[in-house]
C-alpha cells in the first residue's frame, strides 16, 4: 500500500517533477530528499506547484525535508 513516505521523481530540463503516492490527511508533505543540505539536489528551489492547481504552493526547505504545504483534495 502506497503512502505520502512513497515519492518518485523525474526530470525535465531543469524542472524537477515529485510525485507523491498518497494524499496526506493534513496537507503537510515533507519530501526527505529534498532536504536542505542533501547532496542528491542541491540547488536552490525556487517554486513548488501543483499540477492542475493554480499558482505556486507554501513550502520551506528545512534539514528534515521540503515541507509542502497542500491545497484541498
Amino acid at each position: 500500500m502506497a503512502t505520502r513516505l512513497d515519492i518518485r521523481f523525474t526530470t525535465e530540463g531543469d524542472i524537477l517533477y515529485a510525485t507523491a503516492l498518497d494524499w496526506p490527511e493534513d496537507r503537510r508533505l515533507t519530501i526527505k530528499a529534498l532536504a536542505q543540505g542533501r547532496t542528491e539536489y542541491p540547488k536552490p528551489i525556487g517554486q513548488v506547484e501543483l499540477l492542475g492547481n493554480l499558482g505556486p504552493l507554501p513550502f520551506s526547505r528545512e534539514a528534515n525535508g521540503l515541507v509542502l504545504t497542500l491545497p484541498p483534495e
